[in-house]
C-alpha cells in the first residue's frame, strides 16, 4: 500500500504521536524485562486485528515472502504494524528500524528518528479507516483532522494512547 500524500501537519501529528506511543510501548515492555521481542495488540476484535510487532531483524528476515524492497529497510530491531481484518490476508508495515536493542532506547527522539514515514502514515491511515475515520487521512486538512478525531474520543485514545 503506497503512502497517502497529506497535509505536512497532519504528517507531524501522526508521525509524533505514532513515535510518542511506540517509546511508551518499549518503556512499559522494558519494565516488564521483555527488551528484543514481543506483540503490543492495539485492537483484537472479530472485525479486525492491529497490533505492533517489535522484532529483531533475524526474525523479521525469517519470514519468507518479504519483498526485497521491505527486506532491504530491515536494521537490527524493528516495529512492525500488523493489520488483519475479520479472517482475511493481513498486512504488515515496516513502521520503524533502529541499530539499537529496544531496551536500550531512552526517548521519543530515538524511536522519531527509526520511524520511516511513508510506512507510518499509510498504517496509521489504515487503522484509523476501520477505526471508522469517515475517509482517508489524504483528505483532511490539519484543522479537519484534528476537529474530526477530537470529535471521535475512540480514535483520538487510539492514537494518542494505543496501549494506555
Amino acid at each position: 500500500m503506497e503512502a497517502p500524500s497529506i497535509d505536512p501537519l497532519v504528517a507531524k501529528f501522526i508521525i509524533d504521536s505514532q513515535a510518542s506511543d511506540m517509546f511508551a510501548m518499549i518503556t512499559d515492555y522494558k519494565r516488564r524485562g521483555e527488551k528484543t521481542s514481543y506483540v503490543a495488540v492495539a485492537v483484537n476484535t472479530p472485525e479486525f486485528k492491529a497490533a505492533y510487532l517489535f522484532r529483531p531483524a533475524k526474525e523479521v528476515l525469517a519470514k519468507g515472502g518479504l519483498p526485497q524492497s521491505f527486506r532491504d529497510q530491515v536494521k537490527n530491531f524493528n516495529i512492525l504494524g500488523f493489520i488483519q481484518e475479520g479472517e482475511g490476508q493481513a498486512s504488515i508495515d515496516l513502521l520503524a528500524g533502529l541499530n539499537k536493542p529496544f531496551g536500550a532506547v531512552r526517548s521519543v527522539a530515538e524511536v522519531r528518528r527509526g520511524l520511516h514515514p511513508g510506512s507510518v502514515l499509510t498504517f496509521t491511515n489504515h487503522f484509523l479507516r476501520l477505526r471508522g475515520l469517515e475517509k482517508d487521512i489524504s483528505g483532511y486538512t490539519y484543522e479537519e483532522f484534528t476537529q474530526a478525531v477530537q470529535s471521535r474520543t475512540e480514535v483520538l485514545k487510539t492514537l494518542k494512547n494505543s496501549l494506555g
